[in-house]
């Protein structure tokens, strides 16, 4: 039973890897760009071909900033 739960932490670990890598969806760009806005009273540049990882470091950086604490 250890070795299969094991076996599906190592799964979702490698899933939650891959859609880091992920290129970031419009949704995604438009969101993180609204929030930052929002934030930091600035305009957010991001080259095109963002990934999902970086904008959720994106994410958890302007919520530490706001006190919100960590986006998932």
């Amino acid at each position: 039973m250890l070795v299969l739960l094991e076996l599906q932490e190592l799964k979702d670990q490698l899933k939650k890897e891959e859609r880091a890598s992920q290129p970031a969806t419009v949704k995604q760009i438009h969101t993180i760009k609204k929030v930052w806005r929002k934030t930091f009273r600035e305009e957010l540049e991001l080259s095109e071909d963002v990934t999902q990882g970086e904008v959720q470091q994106l994410f958890n950086q302007a919520n530490s900033h706001a006190d919100y604490g960590k986006w998932r």
